[in-house]
């Protein structure tokens, strides 16, 4: 892989993910999986916050059909580091936000509904005012 050649680290993991989304397509889940759990391992060595929640998020999608247990770890673990996000809070908030849409989609309603967390939506508001503030959208 070039990127590995080149030691770069943030396009090694934008390989791990393009590879897990086109294997998606393709239905090979166990593939996907572990591509997504080298994104995952590769956002956390770069303090990539969204990354990791999109990462952890797909994984837990792709384990519903067969691990639901696990899919609801790996969920639970995608909505806490989103919570948790300092640098990047909208980022993981709209990560979130996707996957909440996927699920829903999907008619995984229990789950979805974790990830419209109202805690999470209120911080989002404030951002998202403070922001709107900033660019002279409202007063």
């Amino acid at each position: 892989m070039l990127a590995q050649g080149l030691n770069d680290q943030v396009g090694e993991v934008r390989a791990h993910r393009a590879r897990a989304l086109r294997l998606e397509d393709l239905k090979r889940v166990d593939d996907a999986k572990r591509e997504w759990q080298l994104a995952a391992q590769g956002w956390d060595s770069l303090g990539d916050g969204p990354g990791r929640v999109e990462a952890l998020g797909r994984l837990g999608e792709l384990s519903l059909g067969s691990k639901a247990e696990e899919a609801d770890a790996l969920l639970e673990q995608a909505i806490t580091l989103s919570k948790e996000e300092k640098q990047r809070p909208l980022a993981a908030a709209g990560v979130l936000a996707l996957l909440g849409d996927r699920l829903l989609h999907q008619g995984n309603l229990a789950r979805e509904s974790k990830l419209y967390n109202p805690n999470l939506n209120l911080r989002i508001s404030g951002h998202l005012a403070r922001l709107m503030r900033r660019v002279g959208w409202t007063t």
